[in-house]
């Protein structure tokens, strides 16, 4: 980890049509694009069983191709297994509030809640003396892992999983052109979701997906045409063509590719008049809900806003003024050839998530399971550790050479003034002084190398213990093993429970020490039940290793 902070995590957006990743640079308020990379996913590839393994081929490829340095990433999660939802509840702890938003989000999950991970974020703008406005956020466990395993299968590192709506926060709260007053919408389009974020200061208050995307215009348009030439057959790629070449056609009478724009028209409207519906249903929610009166404007990006004349059909259908936003316009461009510059403007709207995505510092919303989080935060607890102590040996180091010049400087002065034995006695005192004082920084030195060096974090391992140990357990004696490595523990201990369950109780506590980031080969060596008790009880030995 850089802890001065000049290289920052790449941000990585995962579509159901490309994949995108791109870093950036932040000097005080400017924001310079440093590098990015761009893969689209084939349709005919989509739904495929092997269609993550085609995502990891990708990603490697981009990040071979693009020469990205950085391995920490960014992302964001959508889609049915996710879940955000704003909440007004009641003050209380925030020990209460978790437990509250579980029950709350448990009700209307359309996924296992068991396996659910679950965060949260308090919204000071929707909160008032006695409630707290919440944004709550579920995703199923099976999407973060599938998420986790690409991501370190493409050989790269999660430092957060956030939801879309804060990401594109961090680039809203970077634009000039957006008030802090304003109420704004940013509607991300993409071939599957449709985004719906609105914003009140540049803060996130509102976020929900629909269904109704890019994809659902394509997928009107597979079909056979009838034409003054005959018949023409359109699958999906030639109708995707056609839908970016056409847009909404402005010219019914015109054809295009033998095929009128009165057609084309007919076809597509359906779906764009229920994009504008359900757009309608979220403002109207919105206006009730937050008690807004006035949204000013409404912006679109992700690949499918790129649609031709769709801000002008928004702005009729919706009665607010709607335009494509420019997720570049604030973010200098460097060091690219022209032909990276045209690809670049050509896949702008696309880009606009992972950039939002590669401003990230630390996310307001975090779905990664909490082992990663405890590793990210030892790793930086470790970097300052490290920090801390090379600058205190840098220290002594300066100050044994200070020594070492006076030893030398003392050295000099005997060589060049021949004086009697006498005189020459303060000067002999002194040196001897300084030869001492060199030695005892030298063993300073190596005890500051032996701490610096690897040992287990005993403190952190006997709280691991504590919080482990079931309340029906105790332990008499926990001591290392000898001329072990990795360091070896062995503990012993009583249980104190019916026989039925004493197997069971054992067990539990050896798989919550085995799934503890700091133990591992956890074995059981004996148990030793006891006779002689009024109360059923058995002593137990086990041995594991520390991990460090």
């Amino acid at each position: 980890m850089n802890l001065l902070g000049k290289k920052r995590v790449l941000g990585l957006d995962i579509g159901t049509s490309n994949i995108k990743i791109v870093q950036l640079k932040v000097t005080g308020k400017k924001i310079t694009l440093v590098n990015f990379a761009y893969q689209e996913i084939p349709y005919s590839q989509r739904g495929k069983a092997d269609l993550d393994n085609f995502i990891i081929n990708s990603i490697k490829k981009m990040s071979k191709d693009a020469k990205l340095g950085q391995r920490k990433v960014f992302t964001a999660l959508s889609g049915y297994e996710l879940n955000a939802s704003s909440l007004l509840l009641p003050k209380m702890s925030r020990k209460d509030l978790e437990g509250t938003i579980k029950l709350e989000l448990g009700r209307t999950l359309p996924f296992e809640a068991g396996t659910a991970l679950i965060d949260f974020y308090i919204q000071e703008g929707n909160s008032s003396q006695n409630k707290l406005g919440v944004m709550a956020v579920a995703a199923s466990g099976g999407l973060v892992k599938t998420k986790i395993r690409i991501i370190e299968t493409s050989g790269f590192s999660p430092a957060g999983m956030n939801i879309p709506g804060y990401a594109l926060e961090n680039l809203v709260c970077s634009r000039k052109d957006i008030q802090d007053d304003e109420v704004m919408v940013l509607i991300d389009i993409g071939a599957k979701l449709t985004i719906i974020n609105i914003f009140r200061g540049k803060k996130l208050q509102f976020t929900r997906e629909i269904t109704t995307a890019g994809d659902n215009i394509t997928e009107v348009l597979v079909k056979n045409f009838v034409t003054k030439e005959g018949k023409v057959n359109l699958d999906f790629a030639k109708a995707e063509e056609l839908k970016k070449e056409v847009g909404i056609p402005k010219e019914l009478e015109k054809e295009f590719n033998g095929i009128p724009g009165s057609q084309i028209s007919a076809l597509i409207r359906p779906v764009l008049e229920r994009l504008a519906n359900e757009i309608k249903r979220s403002l109207g929610y919105f206006h009730q809900a937050f008690n807004i009166t006035k949204i000013n404007r409404i912006l679109l990006s992700g690949g499918s806003s790129k649609l031709k004349e769709l801000p002008h059909f928004l702005t009729q259908s919706l009665g607010i003024k709607t335009e494509r936003f420019d997720s570049l316009k604030e973010v200098a461009i460097k060091h690219l050839t022209p032909t990276q510059k045209g690809v670049l403007e050509k896949i702008s709207p696309e880009l606009t998530l992972a950039i939002g995505l590669a401003l990230e510092k630390k996310p307001k919303i975090n779905l990664l399971p909490i082992e990663f989080k405890v590793r990210e935060k030892l790793n930086i607890a470790k970097a300052f550790f490290i920090l801390g102590f090379s600058l205190i040996f840098l220290v002594l180091l300066l100050f044994s050479g200070n020594l070492m010049l006076k030893k030398r400087q003392c050295l000099n002065l005997l060589a060049r003034n021949k004086l009697s034995l006498s005189s020459l006695e303060p000067a002999l005192n002194e040196l001897r002084e300084f030869e001492s004082l060199q030695s005892k920084i030298n063993q300073r030195k190596a005890l500051l190398e032996e701490a610096i060096s690897k040992r287990p974090f005993f403190p952190g391992i006997l709280k691991e213990i504590s919080l482990l140990l079931p309340d029906d357990m105790v332990l008499s004696d926990i001591s290392l093993l000898p001329n072990v490595e990795p360091q070896g523990m062995r503990m012993e201990g009583r249980v104190f429970a019916s026989y039925s369950t004493m197997n069971l109780s054992l067990s539990k506590f050896l798989v919550a020490l085995e799934n503890s980031p700091f133990f591992e080969k956890v074995r059981l060596v004996s148990v030793r039940k006891s006779g002689e008790s009024s109360k059923p009880e058995a002593s137990f030995e086990l041995t594991l290793q520390l991990v460090y």
